[in-house]
């Protein structure tokens, strides 16, 4: 398991870890993941990330694309080897059970990384296999969620093209 922190001069924090038996080696092309079922009995707010029809999902949505092609990866919607799903919210807690993507990360280390409760302004970027359904590379950004909503999409894609900079680069 690979596990690296790293902080910078704010109060950024971004964490990246591989599951030990997923590889990545190969890998060429991604699709993003149909949003998530939400399991959660809380209302999101208009603005929050993981509501479908919300300004910072489409902006999430639309950075993940954008890095990952940047990075050197090909969108491929209908046949790719990485599916890629996303976590943020504008709530007081993100809890990753309450988004049903269909997949698991049992993989990823249990505390910390691998946990599925997260402050407010946490921006997670899964890598998952779509032949085994589990998480291959978790990408995690710890920030913060401004209350005005064009400036929290500025904020979501920082931490987007941040995450995605740790992702490693296609092999050949």
């Amino acid at each position: 398991m690979v596990i690296a922190g790293v902080s910078c001069t704010t109060a950024l924090d971004v964490q990246t870890a591989a599951a030990p038996d997923g590889t990545l080696s190969g890998r060429q092309s991604f699709r993003l993941m149909p949003e998530a079922q939400l399991r959660g009995r809380e209302p999101l707010q208009d603005y929050d990330p993981m509501l479908p029809n919300s300004v910072t999902n489409a902006a999430i949505r639309e950075e993940i694309r954008r890095a990952l092609e940047k990075r050197g990866y090909r969108y491929a919607p209908d046949a790719a080897d990485m599916d890629v799903a996303y976590y943020a919210t504008a709530a007081p807690r993100l809890e990753l059970v309450n988004f049903d993507y269909g997949y698991s990360w049992v993989d990823l280390p249990p505390d910390g990384i691998g946990a599925s409760q997260f402050d407010k302004g946490t921006v997670i970027i899964d890598v998952v296999s779509p032949a085994t359904h589990r998480a291959l590379w978790r990408g995690l950004y710890k920030g913060s969620v401004d209350p005005n909503p064009p400036d929290y999409v500025k904020e979501v894609r920082k931490a987007v093209n941040v995450i995605v900079g740790r992702f490693p680069a296609p092999s050949r």
